[in-house]
């Protein structure tokens, strides 16, 4: 029944503690191991990603980025529609305008709260 998977994805997603920034090219590249493929995927962030192929130490860079950013979508299977849930961070001006373009291009969606959030 997809209401116990659904709840069952939840639960195990309660486990983790976000650490260490995050890799968004991580988490494209494992798309593409299920099996069926999904047509639409869900993300739900606070900003560009601050990891890429290759582990950053310290602060990254606006620039590094929107590079890490792009190095994550280049490997997003085709035909999977991204639909971002953007809780914007302050100082990730690119963040808004490359999600909000990644869901124009893979005929997803995206949807952000007013700058007054929460």
């Amino acid at each position: 029944n997809q209401g116990e998977l659904f709840e069952q994805m939840v639960n195990e997603a309660k486990k983790f503690t976000p650490a260490e920034g995050t890799n968004l090219l991580r988490a494209f590249l494992s798309l593409r191991e299920l099996d069926p493929q999904p047509d639409s995927i869900l993300l739900i962030t606070d900003s560009l990603p601050t990891q890429g192929s290759r582990a950053s130490k310290g602060k990254v860079s606006g620039a590094e980025r929107l590079k890490y950013f792009n190095q994550a979508v280049r490997v997003l299977p085709k035909g999977v529609a991204v639909n971002t849930i953007l809780l914007p961070m302050e100082g990730d001006p690119m963040a808004s305008p490359s999600y909000w373009n990644l869901a124009r291009v893979t005929r997803g969606s995206f949807i952000t709260p007013s700058s007054d959030w929460p």
